[in-house]
């Protein structure tokens, strides 16, 4: 099993998701959301599949919605950082590495 960490930003994006999703949406859409990202979670934690490649360094990314990808790096064979909760829709400039 490998250990997954979060960054600040992942924590404060995934947050604002939820969020937004609670205010514009519903609950069950919220707790759909969670769920996807728990199962990726785990996912990362068994350590038994890689997730696509990105242009930026060491990142590989994971589709949660048709709008939210995760974005996560492998620290070492035990651990497994997620970078970011990225919207599709904005500016792929915005994203610093």
């Amino acid at each position: 099993m490998r250990k997954v960490t979060w960054s600040k930003e992942s924590e404060y994006d995934f947050d604002d998701n939820i969020e937004y999703l609670i205010r514009k949406w519903t609950e069950k859409e919220a707790q759909n959301f969670i769920d996807k990202v728990n199962e990726i979670v785990d996912i990362l934690e068994k350590g038994n599949a890689e997730f696509k490649k990105t242009d930026y360094k060491d990142l590989r990314a994971v589709t949660v919605t048709n709008q939210i990808i995760l974005l996560y790096r492998t620290k070492s064979k035990k651990e497994v950082e997620i970078v970011r909760f990225w919207n599709t829709y904005q500016d792929p400039k915005k994203l610093k590495d």
